[in-house]
């Protein structure tokens, strides 16, 4: 998925490590190209200020803030879903929302609510797990995926810190 590379360009923006698109690229393992495809979305789909950096030769953040791509118990702000022309980020935020609601059915009931195979979906939970660090299990009483802790992941950028769970 590009969203754990999006996630890899973030962090490196964020130390001021990114070095020229072509030094990305390198980093990223991907084309120069993709770097600028990546940069469109991050800026337009994400509300991410970005620009270059000459003296320390790195993409960087000019305004204070930073985008929260973890799971934060103090943010209860809802990324609107609809905003997103990207569809993994739109799918993405749906399931969010559906875990939310705690009422998500079976695996593949679930993968039938947002259009995509099980095999996506598990692909999917497994990115909110182990790339955001969602704490999400399967409640066999509710039949339903659900967050363990309150709280949620917010796709978009903030313009202050974040209040990030402490990783176990």
């Amino acid at each position: 998925m590009h969203l754990q590379k999006i996630k890899r360009l973030l962090h490196l923006i964020e130390g001021k490590q990114t070095g020229k698109p072509a030094e990305l690229a390198q980093k990223l393992g991907v084309s120069r190209r993709m770097i600028y495809n990546y940069f469109k979305l991050v800026k337009e789909e994400l509300g991410v200020p970005l620009a270059f950096d000459n003296y320390k030769q790195s993409f960087i953040f000019p305004y204070s803030g930073r985008i929260c791509w973890e799971f934060s118990t103090k943010s209860q702000k809802q990324t609107p879903c609809n905003q997103f022309k990207n569809k993994q980020l739109r799918t993405l935020c749906q399931l969010v929302q559906l875990l939310h609601m705690a009422n998500t059915g079976s695996a593949k009931q679930l993968a039938t609510t947002l259009h995509i195979s099980e095999r996506t979906l598990f692909n999917y939970l497994d990115l909110l797990k182990n790339v955001f660090h969602c704490p999400i299990r399967f409640d066999h009483q509710r039949n339903s995926y659900v967050f363990e802790n309150e709280g949620t992941v917010n796709f978009l950028w903030e313009n202050t810190d974040c209040n990030l769970v402490a990783q176990t």
